[in-house]
C-alpha cells in the first residue's frame, strides 16, 4: 500500500476500477433497453441504420468510459498504462503468436468457418464494418479489466506471473455471455479471457502490443 497525498492507494484501487470497466460494457444492455422502447424489437430485428446507431452509441459510451478510466488510473492511483514501453522478446512474441492462432482456430470451430467471413455474409458492407468499429472499442474497454485486474492481483497476492487479469475478466465479462449468450458460448468466452491475459503477460503489460494481438484474436 502507498500514498499519494492523503490518498491511500491498495489493490482494491485497481480491483475497483477492472470492476468499473466491467460496467462501462454493461451500459450497452441499458442502451439496447432504450432502443427497445423506441422501435419496439431487439437488436436482432433491427435494420442496418438502427444496428449502425446502437454501435456508435456504444462506442461512444465505451470510448467515454474508457478516456476517464485511464484518467482515473493516472490521476488518483499514478497508474498510468502508457508509460509501460517494454518491448517483449521474440520467445515472448512467438508464444503469443501460437496463442492469437489458437484463438483464431477456436474461433473458427465456434462460428463454424472463418469469424470475418462468417459475419460478412449477409451483411452490407457498411454494416460490417461498424461492426468491426464496435469489436475494436469492446476490446478496448475489456482490456481495462485485464489491465486493472493483473494490477490488483499482483499487488494482492504477489505474485506477477500468474495473469490475475485473465481470471478477472473471465469471471465478468467472459461469465456474462452465459447469461446474454448460452452456456458454451459463455464458456468458450471464459477460454479467451484466461489467452487474453497471458497474453498481456507475455507482451510484458505493454499495452499497445497486447490490444494489437488481442484485437486480432478477438476479431477474427
Amino acid at each position: 500500500m502507498k500514498e499519494i497525498g492523503k490518498k491511500k492507494i491498495t489493490s482494491w484501487s485497481f480491483f475497483w476500477l477492472a470492476m468499473d470497466a466491467f460496467l462501462g460494457l454493461g451500459l450497452e444492455i441499458v442502451i439496447l433497453l432504450g432502443e427497445m422502447q423506441v422501435y419496439g424489437q431487439g437488436m436482432d430485428k433491427m435494420n442496418t441504420w438502427q444496428s449502425l446507431l446502437h454501435w456508435g452509441l456504444t462506442c461512444l459510451v465505451w470510448g467515454i468510459m474508457t478516456c476517464f478510466l485511464l484518467n482515473q488510473s493516472k490521476k488518483k492511483y499514478d497508474f498510468n498504462i502508457w508509460e509501460n514501453r517494454a518491448v517483449p522478446d521474440k520467445r515472448n512474441i512467438i508464444i503469443a503468436g501460437v496463442l492469437v492462432l489458437i484463438l483464431i482456430v477456436q474461433a473458427a470451430l465456434s462460428w463454424k468457418g472463418f469469424k470475418p467471413y462468417m459475419e460478412f455474409r449477409g451483411k452490407s458492407v457498411i454494416l460490417f464494418i461498424g461492426q468491426y468499429i464496435y469489436y475494436l472499442f469492446e476490446t478496448a474497454i475489456f482490456m481495462l479489466i485485464v489491465i486493472f485486474g493483473q494490477k490488483f492481483g499482483e499487488m494482492a497476492f504477489k505474485k506477477e506471473s500468474i495473469p490475475w487479469g485473465g481470471i478477472l475478466l473471465a469471471i465478468t465479462w467472459a461469465s456474462a455471455h452465459i447469461l446474454t449468450k448460452n452456456f458454451q458460448t459463455g464458456i468458450e468466452s471464459m477460454f479467451c479471457a484466461l489467452l487474453y491475459g497471458i497474453i498481456y503477460l507475455l507482451m510484458k503489460k505493454n499495452p499497445k502490443w497486447s490490444y494489437v494481438l488481442i484485437a486480432i484474436s478477438f476479431m477474427c
